[in-house]
């Protein structure tokens, strides 16, 4: 018995390239043979699972590009390298991609909501940051407070927003907007 055929004890061929399981009667489309979608019905909707399919998993390395913001974690699942939140399924890399968008939405917006909004954008195409100043892609993680150092370091730009003032009885907020525009003001020669 192969290593692959512990999983067909629990389901059975019907008609037009279907399988139906055991114990659930739940039914599946079957190629030539049971894939990881199925091993993952048995360990997920009857925890029923062997010990080299569970060492399998974890060796066995991933080409995936996507698979470098995760980590594999138990038998089938990711583990978000940002958020720590444990991804099911994980076997699907459309399942790793939907989780990491909302990442992406939430860097876009911090840098869309923020003073960074003048000096970078965000291209979902390649997955990066832009900067004006620069003028090319920036091999980041999606950390804010990495674009703050680099705008900082390399083109010594600072967030002046925290110059806002609140007036405590009326509530209304001022900035020295003078300040913050003439500090972070991008150059029009690029040397």
């Amino acid at each position: 018995m192969s290593a692959e055929d512990w999983a067909w004890q629990h389901f059975y061929k019907i008609e037009g390239g279907l399988i139906k399981c055991k114990i659930c009667w739940s039914i599946f489309l079957i190629g030539r043979k049971i894939d990881t979608s199925h091993k993952a019905h048995l360990f997920y909707e009857h925890n029923i699972c062997k010990q080299e399919e569970v060492d399998k998993w974890q060796m066995e390395e991933n080409p995936e590009p996507m698979w470098e913001n995760f980590k594999k974690g138990e038998l089938y699942t990711a583990t978000c390298n940002f958020c720590g939140e444990t991804v099911e399924h994980a076997y699907h890399v459309s399942k790793l991609n939907l989780h990491y968008l909302k990442h992406f939405q939430e860097f876009e917006d911090s840098i869309k909501n923020s003073w960074l909004k003048n000096h970078m954008r965000f291209n979902r195409t390649t997955k990066k940051p832009y900067c004006y100043y620069c003028k090319k892609y920036l091999n980041t993680s999606l950390n804010v407070q990495d674009l703050k150092d680099h705008l900082f370091v390399i083109h010594d730009l600072r967030d002046t927003t925290k110059r806002m003032r609140i007036n405590k009885d009326t509530g209304e907020s001022s900035a020295d907007v003078s300040i913050q525009a003439e500090e972070n003001k991008p150059s029009t020669s690029f040397q």
